[in-house]
């Protein structure tokens, strides 16, 4: 790739080409960037871009996060105007793709006093595809009425991510008290099974 290049203070049949890569950033999206070319600033306004001959690729790039360079060196740069006596001095350029944010968050959860515990999840969110990072989630112990933290842990640099963790609430609700009032008996307690007043001896012969 070429670049481009500006005029600086008249000189003589000498002077300095300044060669600097073009540089870029990005956030890792699961897609190749990258970026190109370089700009060039000679010291004599009469030496052009077209006197010299570069036989480097001006083009720096990836998919994951990282830095990318161009590999530009001075050795790539050639005078081709036997006129001038150029010195290239070379900056290379790169291109940078950071780690994209992720968060994962403990999804609350609840039972009721005695019962088992439901599984633990968790919801994550700012993947890109099919990309999967690992955690670790469980909760505080204990077994009375309350509210426990659910956590979730793991590495905070997962590959092209960068990993936030936020805890979930866990609630034991209270169990129901029993119920200590029995259902009547039908009829009452007493002897006569027609009601509850003292039971009656028939009167034999006389």
């Amino acid at each position: 790739s070429g670049g481009s290049s500006s005029g600086g203070n008249e000189g003589g049949n000498g002077g300095s080409g300044i060669v600097t890569g073009n540089t870029g950033t990005g956030t890792y999206n699961g897609s190749e960037q990258k970026v190109e070319g370089y700009t060039t600033s000679i010291s004599d306004p009469l030496y052009k871009e077209s006197d010299f001959a570069f036989s480097g690729t001006a083009e720096a790039g990836g998919t994951n996060a990282g830095t990318y360079n161009m590999g530009l060196e001075a050795s790539q740069f050639t005078n081709n105007n036997k006129n001038f006596d150029v010195t290239f001095n070379v900056t290379d350029g790169s291109m940078v793709i950071g780690r994209k944010a992720v968060t994962v968050t403990a999804n609350d959860s609840s039972k009721t006093e005695g019962g088992a515990d439901p599984t633990l999840t968790a919801t994550v969110t700012g993947l890109v595809g099919d990309d999967t990072i690992s955690y670790d989630i469980s909760r505080t112990n204990g077994e009375t009425p309350g509210t426990y933290v659910i956590s979730v842990t793991g590495d905070e640099i997962q590959g092209n991510y960068d990993v936030t963790f936020v805890d979930g609430t866990f609630t034991i609700n209270e169990a129901p008290a029993p119920d200590d009032d029995p259902t009547p008996t039908p009829g009452g307690g007493g002897g006569n099974p027609g009601g509850g007043g003292p039971a009656v001896t028939p009167a034999g012969p006389v």
